[in-house]
C-alpha cells in the first residue's frame, strides 16, 4: 500500500501500460495461446469481411460506356456483393495490399483502416504465440 501511495499520478500515467497489459492478455493469453490468438484473428477477418459487404466502395465504369468522364459514381457507393470477394478484399487489406475497389465512403475508410492497424497486429502476436510455442 506505502507504494502506491508513494506513487501518486505517476502511477496513473501508467494506465497506457496497463491498458496494453490487458489487451495483451485477452487477444494472446501473454503469448502462449495459440488457439486463442487465432480466434482473435479469424474472427477480426470474418467481422471486417461481414462489414465490407454493408458498407460502400468506389466501382469503376463499366466498360460500355465510351466516355468515361460522363460516368459519375453516386456518393453512397456499393458494397461488396459477393462473400467470396469481401473474404478475399478483407485478407488483402489485413495483407497491406491496396485492393481495389477503393472505400468511398467515411465508414467504408474506417473499417479498412481499422483492419489495417488490428490485423497485422493480431497476426504478430499469433506468430508470438507460435514462436514460443516451438522455443520450448
Amino acid at each position: 500500500m506505502e507504494l502506491v501511495r508513494r506513487e501518486g499520478w505517476e502511477g496513473s500515467r501508467r494506465l497506457s501500460i496497463r491498458v496494453l497489459h490487458i489487451l495483451y492478455r485477452y487477444l494472446s493469453g501473454y503469448g502462449e495461446k495459440i488457439g486463442l490468438a487465432f480466434a482473435w484473428l479469424f474472427g477480426a477477418w470474418l467481422f471486417f469481411a461481414l462489414l465490407f459487404t454493408q458498407v460502400g466502395f468506389v466501382r469503376s465504369a463499366p466498360s460500355s460506356v465510351p466516355d468515361r468522364e460522363t460516368y459519375t459514381i453516386d456518393d453512397v457507393g456499393a458494397p461488396l456483393n459477393v462473400c467470396k470477394e469481401a473474404l478475399a478484399y478483407s485478407l488483402a487489406v489485413m495483407t497491406f495490399q491496396k485492393p481495389e475497389p477503393r472505400p468511398l465512403t467515411a465508414t467504408a475508410k474506417f473499417a479498412v483502416l481499422a483492419e489495417t492497424i488490428f490485423g497485422p497486429i493480431q497476426a504478430a502476436l499469433f506468430a508470438l504465440a507460435v514462436r514460443r510455442r516451438f522455443m520450448r
